[in-house]
């Protein structure tokens, strides 16, 4: 069972086939007849949107910190010598 998080779904429950996201199957059926209420599914747009804000700024915070840890490697490199 997966999650929606599409702006006209997001929330909803549906299931799929296990190739569904690889194109290679398009089956899905919805596992709710019924719609999100409004107050949820702009909450879960936020959150949904808030963990992709939260990922970026992680993945950019690794690459700093991979930069600085090669610098720091090089000058420990340098000053042994």
């Amino acid at each position: 069972m997966q999650t929606s998080w599409s702006k006209d779904n997001s929330g909803r429950r549906f299931w799929s086939c296990p190739r569904y996201r690889k194109n290679v199957c398009n089956f899905f059926s919805w596992r709710d007849r019924e719609d999100v209420d409004i107050r949820s599914k702009f909450i879960i747009l936020r959150l949904a949107n808030r963990i992709k804000e939260l990922e970026i700024d992680y993945e950019s915070h690794i690459k700093r910190s991979n930069r600085w840890v090669m610098k720091e490697k090089k000058k420990t490199k340098c000053c042994n010598n």
